[in-house]
């Protein structure tokens, strides 16, 4: 059995800098199922999955497909499979012996989760990673994301970066919406994860976001440390239980 991972890199030391990527990664090492990564610069993605047969993730606003990563080939059945959801999905199915992501009867309510993870905390955290995350990617992706996904307003990263106080205020909004969700985690009548008791994809989603702001930030950084010690250090307890499954193959 050969699974490999297709991931994008950067200059930072783990290379993996995209939290949908991080997702997989922490699905197959929860499982403990043996992978390799293939890393793929932005520019080259859509050509590579168009050579291994994945299925486009969503449309571009012109209406053509959208080629996204993360994906997986196992060579076990010659799968290929497309978007970090599914590929949990696809783990589950095809290696019922591991742990599940997707414990039985949760497929709705994760992904309600994902939504709801999206609207509380995600939508305050994007303006956050722009600048920051661009800065870290290799010159070919760097080039691409400026180009491809840069600003709609077709200003520069850099010239809607926030500042001053407005910065401080959308950070709050993070913190704020973190301390939403760590109060569901308050509804479990045991264990810290958000299925209580039984680690689920729902907890790499919350990981993977995390994951990357430490990792573009970087660990000795303000916002950092910042987070670490939300809800007297809610978050880093409960990243801490996660150090196990953060290598990268």
């Amino acid at each position: 059995m050969t699974i490999t991972l297709y991931d994008l890199p950067s200059k930072l030391a783990v290379k993996g800098w995209s939290p949908n990527p991080w997702k997989a990664r922490l699905a197959l090492n929860i499982k403990g199922l043996p992978y390799k990564t293939i890393w793929v610069e932005l520019p080259d993605v859509e050509r590579v999955c168009k050579d291994i047969g994945a299925k486009p993730t969503g449309t571009w606003r012109t209406g053509t497909p959208l080629y996204t990563l993360p994906i997986i080939h196992d060579d076990t059945n010659n799968a290929v499979i497309s978007d970090s959801f599914e590929i949990a999905r696809y783990l589950d199915d095809q290696y019922p012996d591991t742990i599940p992501m997707f414990p039985k009867g949760s497929h709705t309510l994760q992904a309600a989760f994902k939504e709801a993870h999206e609207r509380v905390a995600l939508v305050h955290l994007y303006p956050l990673m722009g600048v920051t995350m661009v800065r870290q990617l290799n010159a070919p992706s760097e080039h691409y994301y400026r180009t491809k996904k840069g600003p709609s307003s077709g200003a520069t990263f850099e010239e809607v970066d926030l500042k001053g106080e407005a910065r401080v205020e959308q950070w709050k909004k993070v913190r704020e919406g973190h301390e939403i969700i760590a109060s569901w985690f308050s509804k479990n009548e045991e264990g810290q994860f958000v299925m209580g008791k039984d680690v689920s994809f729902a907890d790499t989603m919350l990981v993977a976001w995390l994951r990357v702001v430490g990792l573009i930030y970087g660990e000795e950084s303000d916002e950092w440390k910042a987070v670490l010690s939300w809800q007297d250090g809610w978050w880093a307890r409960y990243l801490k239980q996660f150090d196990q499954y953060l290598a990268v193959v």
